[in-house]
């Protein structure tokens, strides 16, 4: 066997056994494998005016990153409410146009 580097640009390198097919065991030659990719693509969106670079794919994603994890907020996405419940399945694009709100307490 001969070690190939195979390079992502989003990831790093991983090493990889290349057995030639004459070689190869039955076993070898049927073995099922599994690819995950970790890599995040980073955009921008605006955040309450403010361009922000995020790789979050959902809205939830991006409150969290952002440190309203777990905070009392409302949300709104191109200019429609997006109810706390619908943030986890609310997905970003590029260019969209995030209001993240929070009470504040005094006068």
């Amino acid at each position: 066997m001969r070690p190939a580097t195979v390079e992502n640009p989003a990831a790093k390198p991983h090493t990889l056994s290349v057995i030639p097919a004459s070689a190869a065991t039955e076993d070898q030659l049927t073995a099922t494998t599994t690819t995950t990719t970790t890599s995040a693509t980073t955009f921008e969106v605006t955040v309450n005016g403010e361009p922000h670079a995020t790789s979050a794919a959902t809205l939830d994603a991006l409150v969290g990153e952002l440190d309203f994890a777990g905070v009392r907020v409302a949300t709104a996405v191109n200019g429609d409410f997006v109810p706390a419940g619908a943030r986890e399945k609310t997905p970003l694009e590029p260019g969209d146009k995030i209001e993240i709100v929070s009470a504040r307490q005094g006068g």
